[in-house]
């Protein structure tokens, strides 16, 4: 798993994804992938739409994959979350995203 990206390093309870400590960063002009990052859980007792959106100046570069458009997970279900990149036509030192919402309906 790569959750040694997804931290909470200030303590504060909001966790980021570091990506920025990964191999000093990330190359410009290629695709990247970064799998199995962190697991979201159903553990309610019915079955909900779960929803990931990515927001920033460079959203459309990122791809968090059927999480965008939203999947079902059945009470005690997961999903593991991946994020696809594409740093072609970006500059070392953009930032991609500010935030990620998780929804759950």
């Amino acid at each position: 798993m790569n959750g040694a990206y997804f931290v909470d390093s200030d303590g504060d309870g909001a966790y980021e994804l570091r990506i920025s400590d990964a191999q000093n960063g990330l190359n410009v002009d290629a695709i990247i992938v970064f799998e199995d990052i962190f697991t979201i859980t159903n553990n309610g007792t019915r079955g909900v739409t779960v929803t990931l959106q990515d927001i920033g100046a460079y959203d459309d570069k990122t791809d968090f994959g059927d999480l965008e458009s939203g999947i079902v997970l059945a009470s005690g279900q997961s999903t593991t979350v991946s994020l696809s990149i594409d740093t072609y036509g970006l500059s070392m030192n953009d930032s991609l995203i500010d935030s990620i919402k998780i929804t759950a309906q």
